[in-house]
């Protein structure tokens, strides 16, 4: 990623400074200090831009005009649809005495300026603004805020304030180029409480009340509100199954229940084998996998045994868990979509779908008709854009090419003649899997062709035989519209093997894939399958 780099005030450039932004990106440039308005407005040669503002540069006691220019060269390089870091602090030094009644000029202006910045976000999901204040008051101002810098060089900031922005705004462009997180594995023993059920028993454990018994009740409750964001909560836990069941059913002071756990596996059995049997019950990489546990032993057992896996090494003051969990990069969002609160309901359903189908003698086609399975396709609409963006930029198992796409990407193909995107739904008798398929297909008129740019599926979906029903629908669709061929082009990654597996198994004529580097060109009349019959 090609990114430009512009401040309000002085910032050094040197390749000593900003780290992790630098291994964010392919080029970083710096444009001449206090050009921000030139910097937005000239985004043509750049994937992004990254504006860090200092209010005071730009503060005038007497009018907003250089605030008005901001945001209006702000709303003029939103219209480009490329992604824009905004960051914004302000070194507030007055007297606290003088504003307890009443907020000065500055800061009523400097209000105003953050509440368009994040109006212009909440229109404009390719806008994210980094506010410097939140972490500066961490680490206190007097640590950031060097006056020696500024008047030296007119540098506002130290060299550990320099430190936290280059976190900062890395770990915001990772998030936006990355998937957060999908599950949290807990252990149970002095982790959801203190003490060990097998050994205290329910009286005994500390949850609620005073002391640690309250700070456990609050980790409890972060836990619990990250599951209500769309995380999938999992038991990892060294116990008798029936000991751990009494304190979910029968602790009066327990906020998580026995129902709020997609999976538990409660048993004597390394957690790594654990893990790795939730992994694959779930259909989910392990990269897409915490584990918060206690035990110190235990934890490095998982990180030796699966590296993929991302391992808290909580501290021994249990203070500091609820803290921790509730600001854990790893399963921040920028927004939370319908489909997130539906997430742990669907795969409980996957669940039950496996243990059913995994039941006595199995006829896939006659099972898939019994279970009433209905799929649907539909035009991507603003109903849809967001969820269709974050498919392309959270699956990695079944997805042809792995193209990634923001939502202003994707609007921008629905706004053109030659771009036709398709969203994919499913239910059946274990619920209402909701969308969880997604496909771009770029269209040559004048060629009477076309080309699938993207065609993927959720993991939790697979083994209903859905992918083989939207590619027929996809040909069908395109057949329809009188387009003679579709190409498709496989592009071959660590984890999306299972696309190959599926090509390999549609037809012969997907089997020359292989011999034709990874492209195929097909009659949209060929039959796969037969739609209609197939559920």
């Amino acid at each position: 990623m090609n990114i430009l780099f512009s401040s309000s005030s002085f910032l050094p450039d040197s390749n000593m400074y900003w780290k992790k932004i630098r291994n964010e990106t392919s080029c970083l440039d710096f444009s001449e200090y206090g050009n921000i308005v030139h910097s937005l407005v000239n985004l043509k040669n750049y994937d992004s831009v990254i504006a860090i503002i200092f209010f005071e540069d730009i503060y005038n006691p007497k009018n907003q005009n250089g605030i008005e220019l901001i945001l209006s060269a702000l709303k003029q390089s939103l219209d480009l649809g490329k992604p824009i870091y905004f960051s914004i602090g302000h070194n507030f030094s007055k007297n606290y005495i003088s504003s307890a009644r009443y907020q000065d000029n500055e800061y009523q202006q400097y209000n105003f300026f953050k509440d368009n910045l994040y109006l212009l976000s909440s229109n404009n999901n390719n806008l994210l603004i980094i506010d410097l204040d939140k972490v500066f008051a961490l680490h206190g101002h007097k640590n950031i805020y060097d006056m020696r810098n500024w008047y030296f060089s007119h540098m506002r900031i130290s060299h550990e304030g320099i430190n936290i922005i280059d976190t900062m705004i890395s770990d915001v462009i990772k998030r936006s180029t990355a998937a957060c997180k999908k599950v949290l594995i807990l252990d149970c023993d002095n982790t959801l409480w203190g003490g060990v059920i097998g050994e205290d028993e329910l009286d005994g454990i500390a949850i609620g009340g005073d002391g640690l018994g309250h700070v456990f009740k609050d980790f409890q409750l972060v836990i619990k509100a990250l599951k209500d964001t769309g995380v999938l909560l999992a038991l990892a836990s060294k116990n008798e199954e029936k000991d751990v069941l009494n304190v979910f059913e029968n602790h009066n002071e327990m906020i998580l229940k026995k129902e709020d756990m997609v999976i538990s596996k409660v048993n004597w059995l390394e957690k790594s084998e654990n893990i790795q049997q939730i992994s694959d019950e779930l259909g989910l990489g392990l990269d897409s996998f915490v584990f918060w546990d206690d035990n110190p032993i235990e934890r490095e057992k998982v990180k030796i045994s699966l590296p993929d896996v991302t391992v808290v090494d909580a501290p021994k003051e249990v203070l500091e868990w609820p803290g921790i969990l509730s600001n854990l990069n790893e399963f921040s969002k920028f927004e939370i979509t319908a489909e997130d609160l539906l997430k742990l309901d669907q795969y409980k359903s996957r669940a039950k779908f496996n243990e059913t189908k995994n039941n006595g003698t199995f006829d896939k086609k006659d099972f898939l008709k019994k279970i009433n399975l209905k799929p649907m396709m539909l035009p991507v609409d603003s109903s849809s854009l967001s969820r269709s963006s974050q498919l392309t930029q959270k699956t990695n198992q079944f997805n042809l090419r792995t193209q990634r796409y923001t939502e202003t990407e994707i609007q921008e193909m629905l706004n053109s003649n030659n771009h036709k995107c398709f969203i994919f739904s499913a239910v059946d008798d274990f619920g209402d899997h909701g969308q969880i398929g997604m496909s771009i297909i770029k269209c040559d008129y004048d060629n009477n062709s076309a080309f699938l740019d993207t065609f993927l599926l959720s993991c939790r979906i697979l083994g209903r035989d859905i992918e083989s029903w939207m590619m027929q629908s996809i040909l069908n669709q395109l057949n329809k519209d009188g387009i003679g061929t579709l190409e498709i082009e496989y592009l071959e990654t660590e984890r999306n093997k299972l696309v190959k597996d599926f090509l390999s198994k549609c037809d012969s004529n997907f089997k020359k894939l292989y011999n034709l580097g990874n492209k195929l060109t097909l009659p949209t009349s060929v039959a796969i399958i037969d739609v209609d019959d197939m559920y």
